[in-house]
């Protein structure tokens, strides 16, 4: 073998050499080049010297980002509590938030000196046993102590600061370290009892920011709440909610209209965390987010006061989008018949579909009946399409081949009925209010009138007459007798947007008399049997879902 040859002879590939390795790429050159950009007498520059790190970075690739965030810490240990605090990079684009956002992430992920947490005294003021670990870049939580000098809008402000700076980033540093720090906020602070009541709802707020804000990444948030205790989802929830009091419309508008700089409160308060929450599971199909989304589907009978708040409006339409998502499994969930305990150390002679009927109840008030709902007309078709499910199991069972699914279907259309009903009498006030919340619920009872017709007498010339009789006299009759042009879609099956204006019109200007409380609530129970063939078992589906009903 000529080994000669061998040895001379030139690679067919040359060896990529990394950023770090390539000629003229010096991070501590850079990191004191930068250091003194803005240096003077008396207090620096931080504003020249944060946009001249941001252009720095932006020449960059990802390792030279990191080597040269590093340098920069090793050289200024207090970086981050002078011209890299979030406050002081107001003026950068947002190209340049987002790479040093991207850079202080890195850091922090790669555990460097500057970033690591230290232990202090969970309650500075207790002096009790109790620790928690601290990260130097709580300052926005600890700003809103109970022990801090005041609660206003400059920290409000920093907690905006720095969610804005750390929700900028992009890349896979950011929302590592977005999820990361939130477990942190989480571990740290709002489940450690020791820690005041404030700071434990300013950490689950910006917790609630961190991995809410990561659109793209709505695991983020599934994985975080899964991964909890239901005791332990239940009290960050809590706090999540409470956060709103430090960070949401209404304290942040009341302190902005009494502050004499007159701020914009848009500029200043941050956006609801509950909401984030609830929109990142609705944005999963994660099998955990449907559990989840069943979850969130019971707060409107557990916590109604939480959707009554100047928030009311975005967590109206993240449960709404959040039901949408994972209608079946919520429906599935909350319309079962079970007449086991429900566990309700308040009750303990509570039966689960009971409970049922009440949860489903609330939420039907709050996302279908609601005058304020964001997407009544979608919910409205998703429950008439589970509705026509139950209806058409139970008519494919009626000679009892398929027992257990009778059994199972009627059992959830007993409390579906007894829900709805429910929902339209604890709503029946706010709908007759309103006219068009008036005329979407009767559109609602029309909608089910139809689906209970049979399909020769769904369409075409038949279907206006058969709408008709199969109504009760009165106003809704001769208003249905009155439409024209196309009455039925022929996508959805369902009556026209033209044909509910018509109703909507028709109903004149006593609409809020059109209909007795008890009539409009018992129609639309009615209508929702109607479609069931055999006559025994509509009589008993109607017998049950009577004996559980509250409002009767």
């Amino acid at each position: 073998m000529n080994t000669s040859v061998q040895q001379n002879a030139l690679p067919t590939q040359l060896p990529t050499q990394t950023p770090s390795q390539q000629s003229g790429w010096n991070p501590q050159a850079e990191a004191e080049r930068l250091l003194g950009v803005g240096s003077q007498i008396f207090r620096d520059d931080y504003a020249a010297r944060a946009d001249a790190f941001g252009d720095s970075l932006d020449g960059l690739d990802a390792q030279q980002r990191q080597e040269l965030t590093a340098a920069i810490l090793d050289a200024d240990s207090n970086a981050l509590n002078s011209w890299l605090n979030p406050s002081e990079l107001n003026g950068l684009d947002a190209r340049q938030l987002g790479l040093v956002g991207e850079a202080i992430a890195g850091a922090y992920n790669a555990g460097h000196p500057a970033l690591e947490t230290f232990e202090v005294p969970a309650n500075p003021s207790s002096y009790g046993p109790e620790t928690r670990q601290q990260s130097p870049l709580d300052g926005a939580v600890l700003s809103h102590s109970a022990y801090s000098t005041g609660l206003g809008l400059d920290t409000a402000q920093q907690a905006r600061d720095f969610v804005e700076l750390m929700s900028a980033g992009t890349g896979p540093e950011a929302s590592q370290f977005r999820a990361d720090y939130a477990d942190h906020l989480i571990e740290q602070y709002v489940l450690n009892d020791a820690v005041d009541q404030v700071t434990r709802d300013a950490a689950a707020g910006i917790a609630a920011q961190m991995i809410g804000n990561d659109t793209t990444r709505p695991d983020r948030v599934v994985d975080a709440l899964s991964g909890m205790s239901a005791e332990d989802r239940a009290t960050f929830l809590e706090h999540v909610e409470r956060s709103s009091s430090l960070f949401g419309n209404d304290s942040i508008t009341g302190l902005a209209n009494g502050d004499a700089r007159q701020p914009d409160p848009a500029d200043i308060r941050l956006q609801d965390g509950l909401s984030l929450l609830m929109s990142a599971v609705a944005r999963s199909a994660d099998p955990a987010a449907a559990t989840l989304a069943i979850e969130f589907a019971g707060l409107p009978a557990s916590d109604a006061d939480w959707f009554g708040r100047m928030e009311a409006g975005d967590r109206n339409t993240a449960l709404s989008q959040l039901f949408l998502s994972h209608s079946d499994a919520v429906l599935g969930a909350m319309s079962t018949y079970d007449s086991a305990s429900a566990g309700n150390a308040a009750d303990p002679g509570e039966r689960i579909y009971s409970a049922n009927v009440d949860a489903l109840g609330a939420l039907f008030g709050e996302i279908l009946f609601n005058p304020d709902a964001s997407l009544p007309g979608v919910v409205q078709a998703n429950v008439l399409d589970y509705s026509a499910q139950l209806t058409s199991e139970i008519n494919a069972s009626a000679g009892r081949e398929n027992y257990e699914g009778f059994e199972e279907a009627s059992g959830q259309l007993v409390v579906l009925r007894a829900a709805t009903g429910e929902a339209v009498a604890q709503q029946y006030d706010a709908i007759a209010a309103s006219r068009e919340s008036t005329a979407q619920t009767i559109g609602f009872l029309v909608d089910l009138t139809l689906a209970a017709l049979p399909a020769n007498l769904r369409a075409g010339d038949a279907v206006q007459n058969a709408l008709a009789d199969a109504l009760p006299e009165g106003a809704i009759r001769e208003a249905v007798q009155g439409l024209s042009g196309q009455i039925v879609s022929e996508v959805s099956g369902r009556l026209t947007t033209e044909a509910k204006s018509q109703l909507a019109e028709a109903l004149g200007e006593d609409y809020a008399d059109v209909i007795e409380q008890s009539q409009l609530q018992v129609q639309i129970e009615e209508q929702m049997l109607a479609g069931i063939e055999n006559e025994q078992d509509r009589a008993n589906i109607r017998r049950d879902s009577d004996g559980i009903s509250g409002n009767r």
